[in-house]
């Protein structure tokens, strides 16, 4: 591999010294657990976005599934619980929809990656009675029910998105399907 390939594949080299910090935390744990992985191309940049279902309670990882990004020098990455959100995404578009529940209020992430970076907005709401939230709230900001929903739909077409689900393998494979890439 000549100096400007290994310049381009950069990113390979991060992804997998990533998943190999979170492999060996998971054998220093001793947990039996499964940690799977999937490579997918949310903003079409040629350097896929790394998503990672946890089931292992990690030290430096919590319990949470995350999702890297890369600009080809450096990663960043974002941490979710996806066994109880709804993680979708929509081909093409550069855009990851995050929603979940938690005490009673409603999450509702818009993620998009721009030069190997996460861009998070959204808002919240209350999903019960029981709430301490009282009020809707998007980027940080109160808003009416009304402006909320328009305001999510304009950020993403739920009807257009695909439920990033199923298509998890090893470790093992992954590191080939990125050094494959």
């Amino acid at each position: 591999m000549t100096s400007v390939q290994a310049k381009r594949n950069h990113w390979k080299t991060e992804y997998i010294k990533f998943i190999n910090k979170i492999e060996n935390e998971k054998r220093k744990t001793h947990a039996t657990e499964k940690i799977r992985y999937l490579l997918l191309d949310i903003n079409k940049d040629s350097i896929p976005e790394l998503f990672i279902e946890n089931d292992v309670w990690l030290t430096d990882y919590r319990r949470s599934d995350i999702v890297v990004t890369s600009n080809n020098k450096k990663i960043d990455t974002l941490y979710f619980n996806l066994l109880i959100s709804d993680l979708r995404y929509i081909p093409g578009k550069n855009k990851i929809y995050n929603q979940y529940f938690y005490k009673f209020i409603g999450f509702d992430y818009i993620i998009s990656v721009k030069k190997g970076k996460f861009k998070v907005t959204g808002g919240m709401y209350p999903y019960s009675e029981e709430a301490t939230l009282k009020h809707y709230e998007w980027n940080n900001k109160k808003v009416s029910k009304k402006t909320y929903k328009k305001k999510l739909k304009a950020a993403f077409n739920k009807k257009k998105s695909r439920k990033i689900r199923g298509k998890f393998v090893s470790a093992a494979k992954i590191k080939k399907r990125i050094r494959a890439y």
